[in-house]
């Protein structure tokens, strides 16, 4: 009962880096196990329920089957022989014995999510609504996978109700992947800008640079940064960038970074280009005049007397 209660609890061991904690917690939980059933208490409710409950082997079989689904398709087949089991207080409790036995495996874990799942809306909505999921995840999938920009905006005319949606946004907005940070930003500018604006932004600098500026002098900033995902090879333009990312760091309240940034462009550009980029910053301001650190920002681009020669 000590060591029942010792490893009840996922925590980490002794420093251990998390991944090797839940791999002795396991192996203790698996110990604890044996005990239990070698001294026939299975029924003593002062035990952790994974160390006492009974695990059929349907319930074990249900489970190896949901390892070897690699998508929904795959693992609506395999639920089909045991659709009757999935609303079962049984299986749930097999369930959540497995998920605190096996922690460094997804599969108790998934089932389990989609036994609470099933518990709100029923068997046959749950599996309606991960048809939708797996839908539209295929869909967005391909989308960022179109070869060309022209397909891509194919795509994307053929399917913009279903890409426009909110859960599709919520898909691109949860993804590290660079392609879909970009499609997301691309997804903003088309509620601002006309398709084939944007579609001509994506693929030209020149055009990229000029629509930043555009944006910051009129202090749409989202817009602006909306940009700076949708055309990354702006960075080939090191002081447009270098003032779009300065801007950027005052809106995210680091005045700081935005002068050393600041100070950096200012070292790379001309004269001429110092000049602009505060009158830019000055048109800015105008728009957003209590933007903090933008009058300090403005006086690190413009240029001194004695540089204009």
């Amino acid at each position: 009962m000590l060591a029942a209660a010792e490893v009840n609890e996922d925590r980490s061991l002794g420093g251990q880096p998390e991944s090797a904690s839940m791999i002795l917690i396991a192996r203790a939980r698996h110990a604890v196990r044996g005990g239990v059933q070698a001294l026939h208490r299975g029924d003593d409710e002062t035990l952790p329920s994974w160390a006492t409950s009974s695990l059929p082997d349907t319930h074990i079989a249900l489970v190896n089957d949901v390892r070897q689904a690699m998508d929904w398709p795959t693992l609506h087949r395999m639920l089909g022989p045991h659709r009757h089991l999935l609303s079962s207080p049984d299986l749930r409790r097999s369930i959540e014995a497995l998920t605190a036995l096996y922690p460094m495996h997804s599969a108790p874990t998934i089932l389990l999510g989609l036994l609470d799942e099933i518990d709100q809306a029923g068997v046959e909505e749950t599996f309606r609504r991960q048809q939708e999921v797996h839908d539209r995840r295929t869909l967005v999938s391909a989308w960022l996978a179109t070869p060309t920009w022209t397909k891509d905006r194919d795509f994307y005319l053929a399917h913009a109700e279903s890409l426009t949606s909110e859960e599709a946004v919520q898909l691109l907005a949860s993804s590290d992947d660079a392609a879909a940070r970009q499609h997301l930003a691309m997804l903003h500018l088309i509620r601002a800008m006309p398709l084939d604006a944007v579609y001509v932004l994506v693929q030209d600098t020149g055009v990229a640079e000029e629509a930043v500026f555009d944006a910051i002098e009129s202090g749409d900033l989202r817009r602006a940064e909306a940009i700076a995902f949708a055309a990354p090879n702006l960075r080939n333009r090191p002081t447009t960038w270098g003032l779009l990312a300065a801007v950027l760091q005052l809106v995210q309240l680091q005045p700081e970074i935005a002068y050393q940034i600041g100070h950096e462009v200012a070292g790379q550009a001309n004269v001429t280009q110092r000049r602009a980029h505060a009158i830019r910053l000055r048109a800015l301001r105008a728009h957003d005049p209590n933007l903090p650190g933008l009058n300090e920002l403005i006086d690190t681009l413009e240029p001194e007397i004695a540089d204009q020669g």
